[in-house]
């Protein structure tokens, strides 16, 4: 048995559809009581869904003193009076207060200690900083310090660092060596060693199309809710994670140590993934040394009529349970859960922002990241109290 984040002998083209990706953070600050759907409930609209009223809270406009070199392009989970900014090609984290100002810059691209080559998420936890990617971990201070590196022989999704120097997330193993190999995802729970403490779900869905062609094997991976997928999310401020497979709507709250905790359900109304999304979503990437075409026509037949109920799923910093689906053709949305499991609101975009495109801070506060300037622009916001249904 292989065990891999990555299909190694495989051709593995990445795609997720841009109206649908959502950035999400786990951050280890103390509870906070449920504000009560009246505190982030906002203006209905005729789909008896909500759109969130909001006030700015900063707004941070890239300074060319930050470095020639630089373009924002990530902003990291973390709250407070200063900002965590990234430039991703660089993997480059900026620190900057509310007026802009360059208060510290770390990370950098490379494969020694304290560098990478693709950061793949942000964790603020116990007053410091988790920055991953698929094969290792490093803790670092909050002002950007190295305090301690953790490689892994194997590839891990999603990773979470919870207490007792242990972390969550989802390992794809497979078994043989042919382009027919059994595949499979496991959302389980591992110590910095990688020994696997809890296994919490196995699933055969992998959120990956698969397409044989005659000199090739193409694995083609698909987010927005167009593939079924094993989806994971963890909440280490109350030691417990969140699991679903995305063509149900059914997730289970399951704590550590693998007791059951309960079980969220709803029925959404299916959205159609209409023939023009499909031709759309095949023109959005490219594939080289193969044949472009023969590649769309397998893909078109293999796609679903309904987008599937989950599109993704993140926990935000005071234990709110933030599920993005397809609300209907070509909007997106959120639904929210309280920390106890009670279902308080569906958001749906605003106007002038997708909130897929936003990072949560917590569940009424998040920001996003205007880039239709010369330099981009990052905007923290505030969800205003607004009338019920």
């Amino acid at each position: 048995m292989r065990k891999f984040g990555q299909l190694r002998n495989y051709l593995i083209v990445v795609f997720m559809m841009p109206t649908l990706v959502a950035c999400g953070g786990n951050r280890g600050t103390g509870n906070s009581n449920p504000t009560g759907a009246a505190a982030v409930k906002a203006e209905k609209n005729q789909w008896d869904e909500y759109v969130p009223k909001r006030r700015e809270i900063c707004r941070i406009s890239q300074n060319p003193s930050w470095g020639k070199d630089i373009r924002i392009q990530y902003i990291a989970p973390v709250d407070g009076k200063k900002m965590y900014l990234m430039d991703a090609r660089l993997e480059r984290i900026l620190i900057v207060d509310r007026a802009g100002k360059l208060l510290r810059g770390f990370l950098g691209k490379g494969q020694g200690p304290g560098e990478f080559q693709f950061v793949a998420k942000i964790q603020e936890f116990n007053n410091e900083l988790w920055i991953s990617e698929a094969h290792k971990l490093d803790r670092f201070s909050m002002d950007g310090e190295l305090r301690d590196e953790f490689r892994f022989q194997h590839y891990y999704f999603g990773q979470t660092v919870v207490p007792g120097q242990r972390f969550t997330g989802v390992l794809e193993v497979l078994e043989g060596r042919n382009f027919d190999a059994k595949r499979e995802k496991e959302a389980g729970l591992w110590n910095m060693k990688e020994k696997r403490l809890r296994l919490y779900r196995k699933s055969s869905k992998l959120g990956m199309v698969g397409i044989y062609l005659t000199n090739a094997y193409l694995a083609l991976r698909f987010d927005g809710g167009i593939v079924p997928d094993l989806l994971m999310a963890a909440d280490p401020v109350r030691k417990r994670v969140y699991i679903c497979e995305s063509d149900r709507y059914r997730i289970d709250v399951i704590a550590l140590d693998g007791k059951p905790i309960r079980t969220i359900r709803r029925h959404p109304e299916p959205v159609r993934f209409t023939t023009r999304n499909k031709e759309e979503t095949v023109e959005s990437f490219s594939v080289s040394g193969v044949d472009r075409n023969a590649v769309k026509r397998k893909l078109m037949k293999q796609f679903p009529d309904f987008f599937y109920p989950i599109s993704g799923i993140f926990v935000t910093s005071d234990g709110y349970l933030m599920v993005r689906r397809r609300i209907r053709p070509g909007h997106s949305g959120f639904d929210i859960f309280t920390p106890n499991g009670n279902y308080l609101v569906t958001w749906v975009d605003p106007d002038d922002l997708r909130l897929s495109d936003a990072v949560f801070f917590t569940h009424d506060r998040f920001a996003v990241l205007d880039d239709s300037g010369d330099l981009p622009v990052a905007v923290k916001y505030q969800v205003l109290p607004g009338r019920g249904k």
